[in-house]
């Protein structure tokens, strides 16, 4: 028994001679040196003193998770993983030594910030992260890019939160210098929690997130947008309907109003009602379209026409379209909806209403492009309001381009282009395209359905149908011969439509190389026979000069005459 014995004990002791002596080994001292960037990355700095008793077979020394550009005495260093923490081997460096050895430990943090359910931004600087031997003393310093404005806390995986007992530290401006007053024990793991003002970190992608009540507000308005359009404004859609000569009902002025339930265009309604001999299109020395009256306007057109008609001649027999009494009257006429009421049910519901709510979308939306962008500060501020105010513009102006998707309105179309290229830019800048193209696109489907919609009684869905019957008929007119030679005014009397429905230039190439007899009801630009796409040309140009008053009402308004 007593030799079996022997022998046991014998073995034991050859087994610890193989051992690596931890416990008579030590960090006899360590220096930690952090610097925090205004990306919310860290660059640390470990200057270790180690006294090795003997030779050590392995020695790890952990890093904090996503440390990179490791290296170790100047030469770089791989890192790898053992029990699912990320360590690097000390074996070259320390090439066998014993007794007191130097080692630096160099690498980099991508990201040391975080970020809690009330927004509150903080550094968290792990110090040491559990290495296998005991570290006697301990200093360390950290700098961030701006100064200290919280009191920072301690964290040990034996002391827990008292940790800040066994320490000693001082802040000054943005450096926070410490010092460790006991022994840290073998596996041990020292953190600092510091609460920092997030614009101290401009450039850090980890602090640019969406705030969530922005995208909750978007959803709220497009889902009340949407639930107005179903109890209000739902409607089957309009068909065409064959059509291949003018309405008699309508001047081409309320193509638009028809459609899209928007205001008359007065410029157009004078070209009707030009062509219908109550007025003439001409031009002065100066080159200023005039209306000259030829005759009163009777009950034989609408109640409507009558009183703009008669507006429009309130002062005289001639007007001057480049002065503003002209410019006023076509705004007012073009703002008015009384007209599109003559088209739909009563009750139905306001297609303004509801492109507003779409409009809620696209402000909450640069909302949201501004919380990313811009994290506190004066900054934020000023940033939550333009981009706020850019949804909004933009939103509207792509509203207004796709309602007038089969107008005439060539201007409002590419705005509402450049306005959607617009978010497409921001989407690629801010890295939020999918969130920047449903901006764009909820603007795009309010524009498409929202002046489309509403309830439109039997006239207003009948004039409709014709016009859309009329645009067709028009796009397809792709030969000469499908003009009737029983009527050659059939080009003066369509061109019209054609212009307020977008398609004259198609419509005018119909005609390129026919005879048509001269027009009676515009006399204004050059002289002598023109053929029909010259015509066209010169009738859209006579229509945008009427137009070019009003369109700078708005910074007469602001800026004076």
């Amino acid at each position: 028994m007593r030799k079996a014995f022997r022998v046991i004990l014998v073995f034991l002791c050859l087994v610890s001679l193989t051992l690596p002596a931890f416990a008579a080994s030590s960090a006899q001292s360590v220096s930690v040196y952090s610097t925090v960037g205004t990306d919310g990355s860290c660059l640390v700095t470990v200057n270790m003193t180690l006294n090795l008793e003997n030779k050590l077979s392995e020695l790890l020394f952990p890093l904090p998770a996503g440390a990179s550009d490791v290296s170790v005495n100047g030469s770089s260093a791989r890192t790898f993983s053992r029990s699912g923490v990320t360590v690097i081997s000390l074996d070259k460096a320390l090439s066998g030594m014993v007794g007191s050895v130097s080692v630096g430990i160099h690498y980099r943090l991508s990201n040391v910030l975080q970020v809690d359910e009330n927004e509150t931004v903080t550094a968290q600087i792990d110090l040491l992260s559990g290495f296998s031997l005991p570290v006697e003393t301990m200093e360390f310093t950290v700098t961030f890019p701006g100064d200290i404005a919280f009191r920072p806390n301690f964290f040990d995986t034996y002391l827990q939160d008292s940790m800040e007992s066994n320490l000693t530290y001082t802040t000054q401006g943005a450096t926070l210098t410490g010092q460790v007053l006991e022994t840290l024990k073998d596996h041990d793991t020292v953190r600092i929690f510091l609460e920092v003002p997030a614009e101290q970190f401009p450039e850090s992608p980890y602090l640019r997130h969406i705030s969530p009540w922005t995208q909750i507000a978007m959803m709220v308005c497009a889902g009340l947008a949407l639930l107005y359009w179903l109890l209000l404004l739902r409607c089957l859609p309009v068909l065409p309907q064959r059509q291949t000569t003018v309405p008699e009902a309508i001047t081409a002025g309320e193509v638009g109003t028809v459609l899209a339930g928007q205001g008359a265009f007065l410029p157009l309604m004078a070209v009707s009602w030009a062509q219908m001999g109550y007025l003439l299109i001409c031009s002065d020395r100066k080159g200023n379209i005039l209306l000259k009256k030829r005759m009163d306007m009777g009950n034989e057109r609408s109640a409507h026409e009558n009183r703009i008609f008669a507006a429009l001649f309130r002062k005289g027999n001639t007007v001057d379209t480049s002065k503003r009494p002209f410019a006023l009257l076509s705004a007012r006429v073009l703002r008015s909806r009384d007209a599109a009421r003559r088209h739909f049910r009563p009750g139905t519901g306001r297609r303004e209403i509801y492109g507003f709510l779409f409009l809620a979308v696209a402000f909450f939306g640069g909302l949201s492009l501004a919380s990313l962008w811009f994290l506190t500060g004066f900054a934020r501020i000023l940033g939550s309001v333009v981009l706020s105010l850019f949804g909004l513009f933009s939103g509207y102006l792509i509203q207004r381009g796709m309602a007038s998707l089969l107008l005439h309105y060539t201007d409002r179309k590419v705005l509402a282009l450049l306005s959607v290229a617009a978010w497409v830019v921001l989407g690629a800048l801010s890295g939020q395209m999918v969130l920047c193209l449903v901006i764009a696109g909820s603007q795009m489907f309010a524009g498409l359905t929202g002046p489309y919609s509403g309830r439109r009684n039997a006239t207003g869905r009948q004039a409709a149908a014709e016009l859309l019957g009329l645009r067709l008929h028009i796009v397809r007119m792709h030969r000469k011969d499908s003009v009737s030679p029983d009527n050659p005014d059939y080009f003066y009397q369509l061109l019209p439509f054609a212009l307020a429905l977008g398609v004259d230039g198609p419509f005018a190439r119909c005609f390129s190389d026919r005879n048509l007899p001269d027009c009676t009801f515009l006399q204004v630009g050059r002289t002598g026979h023109l053929n029909a796409v010259q015509f066209a040309s010169t009738l859209r140009q006579t229509v945008s000069a009427m137009d070019e008053r009003r369109k700078t009402l708005a910074s007469e308004r602001i800026f004076g005459r």
